[in-house]
């Protein structure tokens, strides 16, 4: 080594001698940079054979893998989310004051349509957020200060910090009455203020990370523009194609059949009425479709009109027939799930018998339309109609919560606080705006 250069160094644990603990070798994991790697984790079957994600066979046998020689961390860990322009350089360390040699650097944010919906003060990993349950705040005794050389909470007392009410900003505490009670050790005000600057800090990283979700989602879906098929003053009927803008893999991808992806269109007449719409929300957050429990209940109409790219599990019935499922189990009619013992090797068909997915994402260079018409009793005669169609994205449909609420949810979050924190992680990919004249 150079200590002169480098500061002292050690590869070995000798609490005596003074200098950087530092290993003394390191080995290459090349698997790291194949996708390979990747396909570990994003190609899923079940125990019975099913097939819940394909993910990396999609990528397999697309031009990206098979043309262009990508790998998945091209895309995915690059310097630019969801696009193959290569990766930033710089040291991978400071040793002493002194950078190491420049080298490619990968970006483990790695976004995708997944976001957090759990108190902000537990995610993103904060280094000065979370104490661990048996730590307690070391107390200088010249000072008679506390000296915070671990977390400044525990992650129950976090799930108390109130940050909608502003705990911890100027303008709250100015407000903050003598009696006012707060649970520890939120009563020490100095504990308030710390936590802020800790939830700026998250907030300002949550912030990039759905600037570069945004991003990515975008390169992965295109919409094109509103296509008029027909237009009078009784008839109005037009279509909206949605493209794949990634040659790596089928969008939406993975767990696809839970994946959220559809087309919100309004249509308002010349009086700026509006007179058709579809990809509005029911009261749960959920799109009318199917699964909609609005739906299912004969409270609101099914959405005949909705485009949505999420695939879906169709399960076999008792005797004879199939259904849609929110999740890959069939159900008997007591309502129990129930997972019946195979009578033939899945690999005949290529998945169990009882359950397939019916998949409704767009393939590599594909395209879909959503095809929309308004008839005579929403036509409100001639003038100019204005379209506007929206592409939205979300984690998952609230259904889903709601089918997997029974088993609880960590954080003491209820299902409400779960399905209304999915529903404000919505994005808009991409909107266009058509004004169309009626003669």
């Amino acid at each position: 080594s150079n200590p002169d250069h480098y500061g002292v160094l050690k590869t070995r644990e000798e609490p005596e001698v003074r200098g950087r603990d530092i290993h003394s070798k390191s080995y290459r994991f090349f698997q790291l940079t194949t996708p390979g790697f990747c396909g570990t984790c994003h190609d899923v079957f079940a125990p019975n054979g099913f097939r819940l994600e394909d993910a990396f066979s999609e990528f397999k046998h697309s031009p990206a893998a098979q043309v262009d020689g990508q790998n998945c961390q091209d895309c995915h860990m690059g310097k630019v989310p969801g696009e193959a322009k290569g990766y930033t350089y710089g040291p991978a360390a400071i040793v002493g004051n002194t950078a190491t040699p420049p080298r490619k650097h990968s970006n483990h944010m790695m976004v995708g349509p997944d976001y957090s919906v759990i108190h902000r003060g537990l995610f993103p990993h904060h280094l000065h957020a979370i104490k661990e349950k048996g730590e307690v705040d070391l107390i200088d005794k010249a000072t008679e200060g506390v000296v915070q050389e671990t977390g400044l909470a525990t992650m129950k007392q976090w799930l108390c910090f109130d940050d909608s009410a502003g705990w911890g900003k100027p303008e709250f505490e100015r407000t903050v009455s003598a009696n006012r009670h707060f649970p520890a050790p939120w009563d020490n005000p100095q504990k308030r203020i710390a936590a802020r600057k800790i939830l700026n800090d998250q907030y300002q990283l949550l912030a990039e990370a759905t600037s570069a979700r945004l991003h990515l989602l975008r390169v992965g879906y295109q919409l094109g523009n509103v296509e008029v098929l027909k237009c009078d003053d009784d008839h109005l009927e037009f279509e909206v194609p949605v493209m794949n803008g990634t040659t790596g893999h089928g969008v939406p991808t993975g767990f696809d059949a839970e994946r959220l992806v559809f087309l919100r269109v309004h249509v308002w007449d010349p009086k700026g009425r509006l007179v058709f719409q579809s990809g509005d929300l029911d009261p749960n957050g959920d799109v009318r479709d199917s699964h909609s429990f609005y739906v299912h209940n004969g409270e609101l109409p099914l959405d005949r009109s909705l485009l949505t790219l999420q695939s879906r599990f169709v399960t076999r019935n008792i005797r004879g027939g199939e259904r849609e499922q929110i999740l890959n189990v069939p159900y008997s009619l007591d309502p129990l799930p129930y997972i019946r013992p195979e009578t033939r090797p899945f690999t005949v068909l290529g998945r169990p018998q009882g359950a397939r997915k019916h998949k409704q994402n767009i393939e590599v260079y594909g395209v879909t339309r959503g095809h929309y018409e308004l008839g005579h009793h929403q036509m409100q005669g001639c003038g100019t109609y204005t379209v506007r169609v929206q592409l939205i994205a979300g984690m998952v449909p609230v259904n889903l919560v709601h089918e997997i609420s029974d088993v609880g949810f960590d954080y003491c979050m209820s299902a409400s606080e779960v399905a209304r924190g999915v529903v404000e992680g919505h994005l808009v990919l991409h909107e266009c705006t058509k004004q169309v004249q009626v003669k």
